[in-house]
């Protein structure tokens, strides 16, 4: 279990990044555990935000489906999108800035939904998780 933080600033300031548990064997181990502490990071940081409408994710974490699927199933009073246009940001900005001037509907993303995995433990982990990095 990777716990916070490894950079500075975000949800945990002041804990300095730490392992706890047996170390990750191999790539496949190691991509995995960051995998799952993206996502803890980012639940934290959604819930400290208090959101509860729909979430969407661009940019290069689009590419890990098991980040965004573990991030439904953390979520799972939320609707969690993947967007397809590298441009998300910048196009949602934009949507927004059009929005305020009375011009709807100029921006569609390409908005794909996420499906939550089911699995095995990830509730109890996320808990404990929580539990260590505070």
């Amino acid at each position: 279990m990777a716990l916070p933080s490894f950079a500075e600033g975000g949800p945990f300031p002041g804990h300095k990044g730490c392992w706890q548990g047996p170390a990750a064997e191999g790539e496949a181990e190691r991509a995995a555990v960051a995998t799952l502490y993206i996502a803890m990071m980012m639940n934290e940081m959604l819930e400290m935000l208090g959101s509860e409408k729909d979430v969407i994710i661009d940019g290069g974490l689009v590419h890990n489906e098991a980040l965004l699927s573990i991030l439904a199933t953390l979520r799972p009073a939320q609707s969690i999108y993947s967007n397809a246009d590298a441009e998300g940001t910048a196009m949602g900005a934009a949507a927004l800035a059009f929005e305020a001037l009375g011009k709807t509907g100029i921006f569609s993303p390409k908005l794909t939904p996420v499906t939550p995995w089911q699995v095995d433990g990830l509730e109890a982990y996320a808990k404990e998780w929580r539990g260590a990095a505070t």
